[in-house]
């Protein structure tokens, strides 16, 4: 029988993680019962061409940007009937800093679950993939918080609400179907953006292009919420870049909210 493995518990300067045994908090982990805020709710599958794990890479893998802020606690469950789940969770600089592999239970006992606190806020990393190797199948991700803290208060570089129509030009770095709107920022080196483009009425797709027209960052479903796109970029040269707002495969048309900002 395999041994279930606890969560590795990691304290830096100002970061700790508290890891979860038989359903209980450990180090002040609470979980209000009373209190839990769904933030994401995603049903994913593991196939023959999903990308592998970077730390075990015999597994598939998933990645999830999660936002968090400081002193709230979330609740991360990986869950599936058709192979062993393992979570991982990586701060915003890449480093892990919880793991899990059994502690969700499950009808099979081989569900994954994280509690953390955030010790500060940013940009965290869900990483849900599996135990064992070549595993495949159905599962779903979920992530809920105890509503403490406060959100940061963000200083918009570009807060714009604007409409995709077929008066706009098309996008011909992408083949020339899909219709554009594009927007010019000043970026800093070593400054990490926040690119987010939301709409209800299109798949929305986000190009970043720099001064030479040459495209450095792009993204589809990064907001992980419906098909909004989100783009965490780290400048490298400081510049002026421009930010095409369009759609990912159809020229289709209607209102999106386009924001900016640095962290």
């Amino acid at each position: 029988m395999r041994k279930i493995r606890c969560l590795m518990f990691v304290i830096t300067a100002g970061l700790a993680c508290w890891c979860v045994a038989g359903g209980g908090a450990v180090d002040g982990a609470k979980i209000d019962q009373g209190k839990t805020i769904e933030q994401i709710k995603e049903k994913g599958e593991f196939s023959a061409d999903t990308a592998k794990d970077k730390v075990k890479p015999q597994s598939p893998a998933k990645l999830y940007a999660v936002e968090c802020v400081a002193g709230r606690t979330y609740t991360i469950e990986l869950r599936s009937e058709e192979f062993d789940a393992y979570l991982r969770l990586e701060d915003s600089t890449g480093k892990i800093v919880a793991e899990n592999d059994d502690d969700g239970g499950g009808a099979k006992g081989t569900d994954a679950r994280i509690v953390y606190k955030a010790p500060k806020s940013g940009t965290y990393t869900i990483v849900a993939t599996a135990y064992g190797t070549a595993n495949k199948g159905k599962y779903t991700l979920t992530v809920v918080h105890d509503g403490a803290g406060a959100p940061p208060d963000i200083k918009y570089l570009i807060d714009v609400k604007a409409k995709l129509t077929k008066d706009d030009p098309k996008d011909k770095d992408r083949g020339g179907v899909c219709y554009m709107k594009s927007y010019k920022i000043d970026m800093k080196a070593q400054t990490t953006y926040v690119i987010q483009l939301d709409s209800k009425d299109f798949d929305a797709f986000i190009r970043l292009v720099d001064a030479g027209g040459k495209e450095v960052a792009s993204d589809d479903d990064g907001a992980l919420d419906g098909l909004n796109a989100k783009l965490v970029y780290q400048c490298k040269q400081t510049g002026a870049y421009t930010i095409v707002a369009t759609t990912f495969a159809h020229p289709d048309t209607g209102e999106f909210h386009l924001r900016v900002h640095a962290k």
